[in-house]
């Protein structure tokens, strides 16, 4: 009996890259000759980055896994970095633009609170329980909250001391 070849494993929990990941292509060292149809390959100038950090490419890399890396989201990489036409096609060597992380500032200091920045699946329910507070409590020290079942990482919230 003949059995097909085993489908290789990929490790539970990682998915296939996106169309955007293929690996960074190896500009030529030298001009392609004349008579060849290629042509060569200029990289783009670094992109202005005031707010973030210079990288520069290396091979093997994607935007993909470089937003990874960075812990960001690939849309905002590529955001970073109008001079990239083509996200799929980045070369080694390139010089990319790293956004910082945002971090808002914090709100003018309230007698009787202190603050709290919202976390990846936090509730306000969460977060009561956490510091041993009434839910009530902490929606009314936060009436800058308009609906109290939608909070977002990032977000400076007051916890209300006694």
């Amino acid at each position: 009996m003949h059995r097909p070849p085993p489908m290789p494993i990929r490790p539970r929990g990682l998915a296939k890259s996106p169309p955007a990941a293929r690996p960074a292509k190896k500009a030529p060292d030298r001009p392609a000759p004349a008579s060849s149809q290629q042509s060569e390959i200029t990289l783009p100038p670094p992109p202005a980055c005031p707010h973030g950090v210079i990288y520069t490419v290396r091979p093997g890399d994607t935007l993909f896994l470089i937003a990874r890396r960075f812990e960001m989201r690939l849309d905002r990489l590529v955001a970073a970095n109008p001079q990239i036409t083509d996200p799929d096609v980045i070369y080694p060597g390139q010089k990319i633009c790293i956004p910082r992380r945002h971090i808002p500032p914090l709100p003018p200091e309230v007698p009787g609170c202190i603050f709290y920045m919202v976390r990846p699946g936090d509730t306000l329910f969460m977060i009561a329980r956490r510091f041993g507070i009434d839910l009530q409590d902490l929606i009314n020290a936060n009436p800058q909250i308009d609906d109290p079942d939608v909070i977002y990482p990032g977000q400076v919230i007051c916890i209300p001391i006694s």
